[in-house]
């Protein structure tokens, strides 16, 4: 992925092609998000099932730092504490969650890269489609987890939420 964070951290990703793939013909595309400290190879299934059903999958690596998984910043992962305080029930507070792209952490609610995920995923959909032929009408995303919590993200996010 050409795109690099502000903190400077870059990314991996898996990319599969469905059978019946014509490089002149929009295919859909679905984005596979992973749960907190999972990676790229983790959609193995769902690249399965694009390659038989004809679509494009593709599998980032959220961002890591330290010794912390791979994970997406947002939906508030970061953002506590939130106008009522904390928000979470503090299941960290015995555990250091916060990533050094972070800094400082408010609380423990915190768990997750304080990276732009939004950014590195507008990229990647920025480089895959110039790559491939993608039907612009029919980007669809999945998550699990980290990742399902991170769909709120770019659903709310202008960059991504076309």
């Amino acid at each position: 992925l050409k795109h690099t964070s502000p903190y400077g951290a870059s990314t991996r990703y898996t990319v599969s092609r469905p059978a019946s793939f014509e490089r002149n013909v929009p295919t859909p595309l679905l984005l596979a998000f992973h749960h907190w400290g999972g990676s790229e190879n983790d959609a193995g299934a769902l690249h399965a099932h694009g390659h038989d059903h004809g679509y494009v999958v593709v599998a980032p690596a959220g961002y890591s730092d330290s010794s912390k998984g791979n994970s997406w910043n947002g939906a508030g992962t970061t953002g506590s504490p939130g106008a009522l305080g904390k928000t979470c029930y503090d299941p960290n507070q015995y555990f250091n969650f916060c990533y050094d792209t972070c800094g400082a952490c408010a609380d423990s609610c915190w768990w997750t890269t304080c990276d732009d995920s939004v950014g590195m995923v507008a990229a990647l959909i920025d480089e895959v489609t110039h790559n491939h032929c993608i039907d612009l009408r029919r980007i669809y995303a999945h998550g699990w987890s980290n990742g399902g919590v991170f769909l709120y993200e770019l659903a709310h996010d202008l960059r991504t939420a076309r």
